[in-house]
């Protein structure tokens, strides 16, 4: 009711009914009141006619939201009378498991790979292989390359949120290893080791050997060096794998080379060889052979020296063993071709050795040097043959070609016997040079000479001797008498008187006057 009173005092009064509608009442229900960040909750509300929510601004009884963490939504209900009522209710928004799964890859094929990931309350792994796990941290053992990929792990904590992460897995492969060596060896040779690339590398083997070079070698190889050869080797992704490969080292051969040297030139020198299956041979003065026992049917000096034999086995190992090769030269003999005139010496003479033994005619033999021959006849004449030997026990031989002449045969003639003071003349023959000595002191090298022997004393023996034109002398001798000259004396009987006289000369009757020839003028 309302009492109105104007301004003159008048009143009036009104009656009105008021009706009051009741709030309405506003239920509320969220399903589910919890959910995990990035689901949604149904809300709903009822007991009005209308709705709006908030935030959001959504509008109808039932609406879907997905809060990114808890909230709390107030709805606004509205009735048919207009009347508005309120109410709220909360959503809870659990956070997701936060899920970090890891692995320990790269794994080495034949590794073992572990999977890893942060606590919770239940797992679930998923991979390649169909691998499957519930375990936290599953483990594959002896990997395969088929095993790398991506693999997946569902999380559920506590609020049973779920999420899920990957983790991706690298297998690697093992190093592809096929260590090698380009043996056999023979003792001495180089070993080369050899293996495929990688990043590193341990070698070890016999006679402690060890190296980290990829393809070592091994200088100056021994027996002992042979056997098996050890190497690890690792990639660039830490992968390691081992092999091994055998070394066999041949013991060099044993040559040995024997010669029939010292020998004298001329002469055959032979080799022997053993130890080995293929030979060569190299012999000073240009000789070589690949015979097992060869041999220079003539040898010369230029053969002596340092030889050497080569020999190979079986096994291709090659070895040389040197040694001396001696031939001594023949001695170079030198002899004399003596010439003799009957009667002389035979001088023979030889050099060039240290013993010498002669032969020749009539049996002649001699063990001297320079033997001499005497009294030699035309029968010693000939050819003398001496074998010289040197000290080393070689010889020569040399003939020695010796020539005996024949005396000349020396004539002489005079024109004796002469008186003394007239001329003598002696004449020689059978020569081809003379030579004339005589009484009282007379020489003379002309072949016919003469003079006047004015003395007696010329009478005597006058010796020729001649020489031919092999230089052989021989003489004879001729007597020459020089008559001295008669002493002629005349007497006769007158002494004086007138003529005509009669006169006679008497000469005188030397036994040494064979004749007389006068002269009494007229």
């Amino acid at each position: 009711t309302v009492n109105a009173k104007n301004t003159a005092g008048c009143l009036g009064t009104q009656t009105v009914m008021v009706t009051v509608n009741p709030l309405p009442t506003v239920n509320v229900v969220a399903t589910p009141s919890a959910i995990c960040i990035g689901n949604s909750s149904s809300i709903s509300a009822s007991g009005a006619s209308t709705y709006t929510w908030s935030p959001g601004a959504l509008n109808g009884g039932t609406v879907t939201v997905s809060p990114a963490a808890s909230t709390i939504y107030t709805v606004t209900g509205t009735s048919t009378a207009g009347c508005v009522g309120t109410n709220t209710l909360g959503v809870t928004v659990n956070p997701l498991p936060v899920v970090a799964p890891a692995n320990n890859g790269p794994v080495c094929v034949g590794g073992v790979l572990n999977l890893s990931v942060g606590a919770s309350t239940s797992y679930s792994w998923s991979g390649p292989n169909s691998f499957t796990s519930n375990l936290q941290n599953p483990s594959i053992t002896n990997v395969s390359s088929t095993e790398g990929g991506v693999y997946t792990v569902s999380v559920t904590n506590a609020n049973g949120c779920v999420n899920s992460n990957t983790t991706n897995v690298v297998i690697s492969p093992l190093p592809v290893i096929t260590p090698t060596n380009n043996g056999p060896y023979c003792e001495g040779a180089t070993i080369q080791l050899s293996v495929g690339a990688a990043s590193t590398y341990t070698w070890s083997g016999p006679n402690v050997f060890t190296s980290n070079l990829q393809n070592p070698t091994i200088s100056g190889s021994q027996l002992a060096s042979a056997g098996v050869y050890s190497v690890t080797v690792a990639n660039a992704g830490g992968c390691i794998a081992s092999g091994t490969t055998a070394v066999t080292v041949n013991a060099l051969p044993s040559p040995t080379a024997t010669s029939n040297s010292p020998i004298c030139e001329t002469n055959a020198l032979n080799f022997n060889g053993s130890g080995g299956t293929t030979y060569t041979w190299t012999i000073p003065g240009g000789f070589s052979s690949n015979q097992q026992n060869p041999g220079i049917t003539v040898a010369s000096v230029a053969n002596s020296g340092v030889g050497s034999l080569t020999v190979a086995d079986a096994n291709g190992c090659i070895n040389t063993v040197t040694f001396n090769v001696v031939v001594n030269s023949n001695p170079v003999v030198t002899v004399s071709n003596p010439t003799a005139c009957a009667g002389q010496n035979i001088n023979l003479s030889a050099s060039g050795g240290s013993s010498y033994a002669w032969s020749g005619p009539l049996g002649y033999n001699s063990a001297v040097q320079n033997p001499v021959i005497t009294g030699a006849t035309a029968a010693m004449g000939g050819a003398y043959s001496v074998t010289v030997t040197t000290a080393a026990g070689c010889s020569n031989t040399a003939v020695s070609n010796a020539q005996v002449f024949a005396l000349p045969d020396p004539q002489a003639t005079s024109n004796g016997p002469i008186c003394e003071g007239t001329q003598l003349s002696l004449g020689g023959n059978g020569g081809v040079t003379y030579q004339w000595t005589g009484p009282n002191g007379f020489s003379s090298s002309l072949q016919n000479p003469s003079f006047t022997a004015n003395s007696s004393n010329y009478t005597g023996n006058y010796n020729l001797t001649v020489s031919d034109a092999n230089g052989c002398s021989s003489s004879t001798v001729i007597a020459v008498t020089v008559n001295p000259m008669p002493n002629a004396s005349i007497n006769s009987n007158v002494k004086g008187g007138c003529a005509p006289l009669c006169v006679t000369f008497n000469a005188n009757s030397a036994a040494t006057i064979a004749t007389y020839n006068w002269n009494l003028g007229n």
